[in-house]
């Protein structure tokens, strides 16, 4: 089955409420649905895998080597 706002191919749709229409959605456009609500837990582990680790600046000694 195909979702109706991405194109992707998937096993299981969704019906998601987008801009006053009820589609059939993936699970990664449900997102988009007017009636999604997200947890807090939800929005913590969404920004938790997309965020950036960021190492220690290397010092002058240690770009020189």
């Amino acid at each position: 089955m195909q979702c109706t706002l991405c194109g992707k191919e998937a096993e299981r749709l969704n019906k998601a409420e987008i801009e006053g229409s009820i589609v059939n959605v993936c699970d990664g456009c449900m997102k988009f649905d007017r009636n999604a609500k997200k947890s807090g837990e939800q929005i913590y582990k969404q920004i938790k895998a997309e965020a950036v680790e960021f190492s220690k600046p290397k010092t002058k000694e240690e770009y020189e080597k």
